[in-house]
């Protein structure tokens, strides 16, 4: 597989097609959101726990939240996160706002809310 740009090679997924979108509304009784729109939950001012955080590590979070926009749920999953999101010291630039495993909890968490 060819690697893109700012995506790890293997964690690349499509977005789910209109008529996917559509079966998900019907079977799960809510309204699917695209990555995109899911994203855009940490646009300004974002999130209420991640204004609270020193603006270092927000904007590690908030990179993380745009490779999880290019390349879905399995490049939040992956080893190669921190080397795609161009952070060499995100885990302790992290640590300035708390426990690094709390805050990609309640990153994805954010994420994956209805």
């Amino acid at each position: 597989m060819k690697k893109k740009s700012g995506t790890p090679a293997g964690y690349s997924q499509p977005e789910p097609t209109a008529h996917e979108l559509k079966e998900a509304a019907l079977a799960y009784g809510v309204q699917p959101l695209t990555r995109a729109q899911r994203a855009a939950k940490f646009g300004d001012p974002g999130p209420a726990w991640l204004t609270q955080l020193p603006q270092p590590t927000a904007k590690v979070i908030r990179k993380i939240v745009k490779q999880f926009e290019k390349a879905g749920t399995g490049a939040l999953e992956t080893g190669q996160l921190w080397s795609t999101i161009g952070e060499p010291n995100a885990i302790d630039t992290l640590r300035q706002g708390g426990q690094p495993a709390e805050l990609l909890r309640m990153t994805k968490e954010t994420l994956f809310a209805a």
